[in-house]
């Protein structure tokens, strides 16, 4: 996907994205996952490379936390596949056509994200960077120093 303008990205985003979350329905249901799955894995993978060109393309990186999240639920899908059945919290035990239900149901949850975060008003001019991380200061504590010669000296 070399340049394409920003219509076509998004466009192309939100298909790949309905028709992963189809495939993840077609997981959970049919016996013959393979070519299924490389299907999904491909759409999966479209999705996340539109989110950073939507990233760069509109100079936001909210749309990189949203290929993060993509890219983590493709890299669960493929120990779903290979496992019989998957731990959860509090001793639930999930097995793979229930993962893939509930993430057809989140992929059309994101869907609905994009479009809202693509449409809506951002109160901003200029780039969208991340949060800055908040940065401990010091300044009430005492500090221990040491002189070139070795020696504590108290602040």
């Amino acid at each position: 996907m070399g340049a394409l303008t920003e219509v076509e990205i998004f466009a192309c985003m939100h298909e790949n994205l309905i028709l992963a979350a189809q495939h993840a329905v077609d997981l959970a249901k049919l016996p013959a996952q393979g070519l299924t799955y490389q299907k999904f894995r491909e759409e999966m993978l479209l999705v996340e490379g539109c989110c950073r060109q939507a990233s760069a393309w509109r100079e936001d990186t909210r749309w990189l936390q949203v290929g993060l999240v993509i890219a983590d639920a493709l890299q669960r899908t493929g120990s779903w596949l290979r496992g019989y059945r998957v731990e959860g919290r509090e001793g639930k035990t999930f097995y793979p056509r229930d993962l893939y239900l509930m993430l057809a149901e989140k992929l059309r949850e994101i869907a609905k994200v994009i479009e809202g975060l693509q449409h809506g008003a951002t109160g901003r001019v200029g780039m969208i960077l991340p949060e800055p991380a908040r940065v401990i200061r010091t300044e009430s504590r005492p500090v221990q120093v040491m002189s070139p010669g070795g020696v504590i000296l108290a602040a």
